[in-house]
């Protein structure tokens, strides 16, 4: 290597350290918050918009399903309180159109009756919104975004179509889901050790937290958490064993999560439903004393590391109830 080369070698190395440095001290030094998620949100729509178009239609259902599970973060666009669901539709439905556009989409599925009457409902928000409200541009801009809402609906009608799709589209929901609940215990963990407040809300139940993850509030992290968790338990014993794994690991996380977050239903219906799965895989053959020891196992271990997280905060959960309420 001659002496130039290294001279320009030491240069180039001088400037990007000396860049480091610069944006480093900015980082330090200055409130980049607003430039820092805008950049964020363009990256994030970047990559979303190739997912979308990546492996029809695989992608597409990967969309929607990732969006569905982080109701909590809302923006503004054109005077409309949106979500990323919302956001994630139109992109579906551009993606749909260009797909149609391509003549990869044949036919279109009958509508049943069930459709015409959610297709009136519909109607029936825009005619209410026009005709009885007090403030028909207010309501107009829910009847559209409810109308959003509406349309995976509709759009996983074309979207899942054959048995192939059928299971994509359900280890999608379970591998969104595990993620998921990997992130609330994350943030559960991170509050408890660190007194951070990111997806933990410190109000919730009084003075004790409630970990909401990228959900709304508590109360739904863990209902998501815990269906996705016995839908893992499911598939463990009826599913696929080359995904055996995986499942038995989804089922150990989702549980976890759902008692994190300390919602008390939570906590009483997922050992419900859990049973209920064993007795029906136990009676269908398909549950042999190995797997289910391993399943127990895992699950009971993983709640035994948590516990001392956990444990006192359940008690205190629990004890608050009052009973004269509940007969009333």
């Amino acid at each position: 290597m001659n002496r130039s080369t290294l001279q320009s070698q030491f240069i180039r190395s001088f400037f990007v350290v000396s860049e480091c440095i610069a944006l480093g001290w900015l980082l330090w030094t200055e409130d980049l918050t607003g430039p820092a998620f805008l950049l964020l949100g363009a990256v994030g729509l970047i990559v979303t918009t190739g997912i979308a178009f990546w492996n029809w239609p695989v992608g597409c259902l990967s969309v929607i399903v990732l969006a569905s599970a982080m109701p909590r973060y809302t923006a503004s666009v054109f005077g409309l309180h949106v979500r990323a669901e919302h956001l994630a539709i139109g992109l579906v439905l551009l993606c749909v159109s260009v797909q149609a556009a391509k003549h990869r989409i044949h036919g279109i599925r009958p509508l049943h009756s069930f459709d015409y009457l959610l297709v009136c409902y519909v109607g029936a928000n825009f005619l209410s919104s026009i005709l009885t409200s007090p403030v028909p541009h207010m309501t107009l801009r829910w009847a559209v975004l409810n109308t959003l809402v509406i349309l995976p609906y509709f759009l996983l009608r074309y979207l899942v179509r054959d048995e192939f799709s059928i299971q994509k589209a359900m280890q999608i929901l379970l591998l969104v889901g595990v993620c998921e609940a990997a992130f609330g215990i994350l943030c559960f963990l991170s509050n408890r050790l660190f007194e951070t407040g990111v997806g933990v809300d410190m109000e919730q139940y009084g003075f004790i937290p409630g970990t909401h993850g990228t959900q709304y509030e508590a109360n739904l992290f863990g209902s998501y958490t815990a269906c996705c968790g016995v839908m893992c338990l499911a598939m463990y014993f009826l599913g696929q064993r080359a995904r055996r794994a995986f499942y038995g690991f989804g089922f150990s996380i989702c549980l976890v999560a759902a008692f994190v977050s300390l919602a008390r239903s939570v906590m009483l219906a997922i050992p419900v439903a859990a049973l209920f799965v064993l007795w029906f895989a136990v009676r269908s053959g398909h549950a042999q004393f190995r797997t289910l020891v391993r399943v127990a196992t895992g699950a009971t271990v993983v709640l035994l590391i948590m516990s001392p997280f956990l444990l006192s905060f359940i008690v205190e959960r629990f004890s608050s109830i009052d009973l004269n309420e509940l007969a009333r």
